[in-house]
C-alpha cells in the first residue's frame, strides 16, 4: 500500500469513528467535538534547541515521514468537510520548547496554547448551537 493510500485509509477510519460518535451523540443528546492534536513531525513550527536535539537522534525518518503525510491528508480534509478541527499548525508562531518528547506530548506552554484552540472552538460550537 502505498504512503498517500495509508493517510487515506487512517482518515476514513478517522472519519468513521467520528461519524458513529455523531450518531450517538444524535441519539443520546450530546454534541461531538472533534479535534487533530498538533505534533513534533508536522507544521511550521521554529523548533527550540531541545526539539532539535529530539528530532536530531532520531532514527524513524519513515515513520516521521508517513506521520507527516496522514498530518497533510487530515489538514485537507478538516478544511474540506470540517467535520474536525485541524490543531498541526498551532505551535507555527511559537518558538518555545512545547514538546517534551518525540511524538507529541506537551509542556504546560504546549498544553495552554492547544486549550486556547479548544476553549475557542467549544465556545463557538456553544453559541451556535444555542441560536433559535
Amino acid at each position: 500500500m502505498s504512503l498517500n493510500a495509508k493517510a487515506q485509509a487512517t482518515l476514513d477510519n478517522y472519519e468513521a469513528n467520528l461519524y458513529i460518535a455523531r450518531n450517538l451523540g444524535e441519539a443520546y443528546g450530546f454534541q461531538v467535538l472533534a479535534f487533530w492534536q498538533p505534533a513534533l513531525v508536522y507544521g511550521r513550527k521554529v523548533l527550540s534547541e531541545f526539539e532539535m536535539k529530539i528530532t536530531a537522534n532520531e532514527n524513524n525518518e519513515g515513520a516521521f515521514r508517513t506521520m507527516a503525510r496522514v498530518y497533510r491528508e487530515a489538514e485537507r480534509r478538516a478544511a474540506t468537510d470540517h467535520s474536525f478541527l485541524f490543531l498541526g499548525g498551532d505551535f507555527d508562531r511559537c518558538s518555545d520548547s512545547v514538546y517534551i518528547d518525540r511524538w507529541m506530548h506537551l509542556t504546560p506552554t504546549g498544553n495552554e496554547i492547544v486549550a486556547h484552540s479548544l476553549a475557542s472552538h467549544i465556545e463557538q460550537s456553544l453559541k451556535s448551537s444555542n441560536k433559535p
